[in-house]
C-alpha cells in the first residue's frame, strides 16, 4: 500500500480531482515533493499514463532520478529506463514520462491520463494549447501547472484565475508563500 505525505497542502495538492491545476509557490516551498506525491498515488492504477514535462532535460533527469533512487518508490518500479526518454514503468502497468519540452513537437500524437508541468513560467502557450493539451484530449486527463507567477500573463489569465473562481470542479488554483513551505518551518527540539 502507498501512503502520501508532506505537509496538508501538498497532500491537498495530491488529492486534488479538478481536471486543470494550477499551483504557484515560493523558490523551496515542495511544489515538486507534492507533485511527486500526487505522480506515485496516480501511477498506482492500472494502465495509468502519467507525464512530468519541464523545460530542459535536465530537471526531467533530476525528477526520473529521484523516483529510481528512492526506496519508497523502488519497490513499486518494475523497470525504470533512460532511453529514448527517462520513463518508469511500475509494477501496476502504470508508467510515468519524464519529457523535456526543448522541441516539444517529440511528444506529438502521445496520450496521458496527467501530465504535469513544471516551471511553467517557462513553458510557451503554443506549446501548451498546440502539443501538451492534445495528448490528455482522448484520455480526458489531467493538466497540472506549477511555477512561479511573472506577472498577469497567459497561464495566469487562462489557469490561476479560473481556478479561483470556478465552481464546477473543473479548474483548482494554489498559491503559496516560500514561507509556509516544510524547508522553513522551524523545528523544536
Amino acid at each position: 500500500m502507498l501512503y502520501l505525505y508532506g505537509t496538508a497542502d501538498q497532500l491537498e495538492i495530491a488529492r486534488c480531482t479538478a481536471r486543470n491545476i494550477a499551483l504557484f509557490a515560493g523558490r523551496r516551498w515542495g511544489k515538486n515533493f507534492g507533485v511527486r506525491n500526487r505522480a506515485m498515488y496516480r501511477c498506482t492504477r492500472q494502465g495509468h499514463k502519467h507525464c512530468f514535462a519541464s523545460p530542459i532535460y535536465a530537471q526531467c533527469v533530476k525528477e526520473y532520478n529521484f523516483f529510481i533512487s528512492n526506496p519508497g518508490c523502488r519497490r513499486f518500479i518494475k523497470k525504470s529506463e533512460k532511453q529514448p526518454f527517462p520513463r518508469i514503468v511500475w509494477k501496476s502497468g502504470a508508467e510515468l514520462h519524464f519529457r523535456s519540452l526543448e522541441r516539444p513537437d517529440s511528444l506529438r500524437g502521445d496520450e496521458y491520463d496527467e501530465i504535469d508541468v513544471d516551471e511553467i513560467q517557462n513553458v510557451g502557450q503554443d506549446t501548451v494549447q498546440f502539443v501538451l493539451r492534445p495528448c490528455l484530449a482522448s484520455r480526458m486527463g489531467t493538466f497540472l501547472i506549477m511555477g512561479q507567477f511573472r506577472g498577469k500573463n497567459w497561464y495566469y489569465e487562462d489557469y490561476y484565475l479560473k481556478g479561483l473562481t470556478d465552481t464546477t470542479g473543473r479548474y483548482k488554483s494554489f498559491r503559496f508563500p516560500s514561507s509556509t513551505g516544510i524547508v522553513f518551518q522551524s523545528v523544536e527540539g
